[in-house]
């Protein structure tokens, strides 16, 4: 009874004999099958190990990253802190001149207003209607400019 099988030949440069080695053909197959499913198992190392490997030499820029925002924090919180004092150093300068802080709701407080004066000569009528009107006459009495303010 003849088995079947594959026979490997080994022929060496410069020796005259050969070697031969028989395998039986479910010798054969099976190592097919366990060469294909290393190559899976390496090929799904690579695929799974990529992502990490990729991730893991990330690491040193991104530690540089978190080092270089903690800094800043720190820097942004000492502004903080100066901002507050030069606001508290400000408001005392504003109790001691006497002045009111603004209402922080955002309503104005109502500010004094000068009523209009109309400046003449005594015992000249008025000249000026009250409230809106169309403009009819120069409103200086003396003609001219002023170029120099006011010559003592």
């Amino acid at each position: 009874m003849n088995r079947r099988g594959v026979t490997i030949v080994v022929h060496t440069d410069g020796e005259i004999r050969t070697r031969q080695y028989r395998i039986p053909l479910w010798g054969m197959r099976a190592g097919q099958g366990v060469a294909l499913a290393l190559l899976v198992v390496i090929l799904l190392f690579l695929a799974f190990a990529g992502p990490i490997t990729r991730s893991a030499a990330r690491v040193p820029g991104l530690e540089a990253e978190v080092a270089r925002l903690r800094s800043e924090n720190t820097r942004v919180q000492e502004l903080a802190t100066a901002l507050n004092r030069a606001e508290s150093n400000y408001q005392q300068l504003r109790s001691m001149l006497g002045a009111r802080a603004p209402d922080p709701a955002g309503a104005r407080p109502e500010l004094p207003r000068a009523r209009a004066i109309a400046a003449r000569a005594p015992g000249v009528a008025a000249r000026f209607r009250p409230g809106p009107s169309v403009p009819t006459h120069w409103p200086l009495d003396d003609r001219g400019f002023v170029t120099r303010g006011q010559v003592s």
